[in-house]
């Protein structure tokens, strides 16, 4: 796989004469052309990120290649979506129409050029998030600097999407993420009661787990290799087509798994679209995280290589469902830890039952953080500092000291893809749902994940899928979710403590 920086000139007059196409078949040859080019585009930005990020962040010149790329994707994407609606109108409307097909037709029809404004703004977003990871990745600076800078983005990031929400017709970046970025179906009011809600659990998660010496015990580590060789044998146990998925992403190199010592700290997995391959990404810290976090995002490769991608320029699908895919693999993955991890696998059900009611909790604080925020966007560094605090003792946390209130800016979401984090709340409480029912019938949990990657995330809609698999909605009975692991968790936290001072 290659990626460069294209000519755009090219794509420019390409579009220029689709809009005034005078047949449908030339109409239908220069869409196909334009859309061919587009897919590469957004193909090469992925390469360039991936690219970056293994670099550990630190490589100027592959910044300058994501902000170049990026920048050719909006305009492309924005030539192709006008030109195209303006085809829609001419000569060759009705055979251009019936060759788009109604979907397509409807998403492109009355779609308004982009403003040299809002290019502007969305080149400025892509500029930012370079900004940050550059400094996330700055060795040697102190958290009270870094805090005034990553502020100071934070803030700048805020402006610029607020604005470009006022572009797009919405009232707050909050209901424009919600809708139209992360295609959900509740509303950020929805979010805010469940932040109530889960306010209860979270007080009790940290007064009585949080804090546990399960913690800070030594932990079982495995190498990129024995990691991958966890995939290879247990990829089987899922399903014929998980272990295809594998397969496929280890032939063909599909996947990198490496030291945060030498990468950007990040676990993601992307597609190639140019391919229509899945492509993972994990950072490795040691530990049990490794293993809960490989599962975590192959949970996302099996799906991506079971559900292509159904139309390039205008699918979008559901990331609460996206992220069931990942966390319900990782509740369902701790039904191995005895043949995984031996001696230690209680010690590694605590860290993963930990992770899985953590993501609730903290899903829950930075999605009501960025709320805030981006309601007050005229707060200094300082006050939302003690924003993000007050929020975060609101739901139990302990800050032991003034630097606690940095938290926030270690969390790449908050910057990158703000109200993103709701997803692991409401993909955890589903997945919570599925390590209960796999402690009771492990064969009938894993064969309800299986249907549930076969419905994909592409055309439905998180409450529809949580439905159609037979499963609790958070707005419907949370005490019904969240009780039980709760009071596993704190039951599992004590019995280590017991056993820690027997020894």
């Amino acid at each position: 796989m290659s990626r460069e920086l294209y000519d755009m000139s090219a794509f420019r007059a390409r579009a220029g004469e689709l809009e005034s196409a005078a047949s449908a078949g030339e109409a239908e040859r220069l869409y196909s052309l334009l859309l061919d080019d587009y897919v590469r585009l957004r193909t090469w930005s992925e390469l360039a990120w991936i690219d970056f990020y293994a670099s550990g962040g630190k490589d100027a010149d592959l910044s300058d290649t994501c902000q170049k790329i990026d920048d050719m994707v909006t305009e492309a994407g924005d030539l192709l979506f006008s030109s195209a609606s303006k085809a829609l109108t001419g000569e060759a409307s009705e055979e251009f129409s019936a060759f788009l097909g109604d979907a397509r037709t409807a998403d492109l029809a009355d779609y308004e050029q982009m403003t040299d404004r809002e290019s502007e703004l969305l080149s400025r977003e892509t500029e930012l998030k370079l900004s940050y990871n550059e400094l996330s990745e700055r060795k040697g600076i102190g958290a009270a600097a870094m805090n005034r800078e990553a502020g100071e983005i934070f803030l700048e990031l805020i402006r610029v999407r607020n604005e470009l929400a006022q572009i797009y017709g919405y009232d707050t970046y909050a209901n424009y993420a919600y809708e139209n970025v992360y295609g959900r179906d509740y509303t950020p009011e929805d979010a805010a009661a469940l932040c109530e809600a889960v306010k209860p659990y979270a007080r009790a998660y940290f007064r009585d787990c949080y804090y546990s010496q399960a913690f800070h015990a030594q932990q079982a580590s495995l190498s990129a290799e024995e990691l991958m060789d966890m995939l290879r044998r247990y990829a089987p146990r899922i399903s014929e087509r998980a272990a295809e998925a594998q397969q496929y992403m280890e032939r063909n190199g599909l996947y990198i798994l490496e030291s945060s010592d030498t990468v950007s700290e990040v676990g993601f997995t992307t597609l190639l679209p140019w391919y229509n391959a899945p492509f993972l990404f994990d950072a490795l810290y040691g530990g049990f995280y490794d293993v809960t976090s490989v599962f975590h995002e192959f949970g996302h490769y099996y799906d991506a290589f079971v559900n292509p991608e159904p139309d390039p320029l205008t699918t979008s699908g559901s990331y609460d469902v996206f992220e069931i895919h990942s966390t319900a693999l990782e509740a369902l993955a701790m039904g191995w830890y005895d043949e995984i991890f031996g001696s230690k696998a209680d010690l590694a059900r605590i860290h993963t039952l930990d992770g899985l009611i953590y993501n609730v909790v903290s899903g829950c604080i930075y999605d009501e953080f960025l709320r805030y925020a981006y309601d007050h966007p005229d707060m200094t560094v300082d006050e939302v500092n003690r924003a993000y605090a007050n929020i975060a003792l609101s739901y139990g946390e302990e800050l032991y000291s003034l630097s606690s209130r940095y938290g926030w800016m270690y969390v790449s979401h908050n910057f990158e893809s703000p109200f993103y984090y709701i997803s692991y709340a409401a993909s955890s409480l589903v997945s919570l749902q599925f390590l209960s029912l796999s402690e009771k019938d492990p064969e009938a949990a894993m064969k309800l994940y299986n249907t549930l990657v076969e419905i994909g995330a592409y055309g439905v809609s998180y409450e529809k899928v949580v439905g159609q698999i037979g499963l609790t909605l958070f707005t419907e009975d949370l005490d019904g979710i969240m009780a039980g692991p709760v009071d596993e968790l704190i039951l599992l936290c004590d019995r280590y403590e017991h056993s820690r001072r027997a020894a």
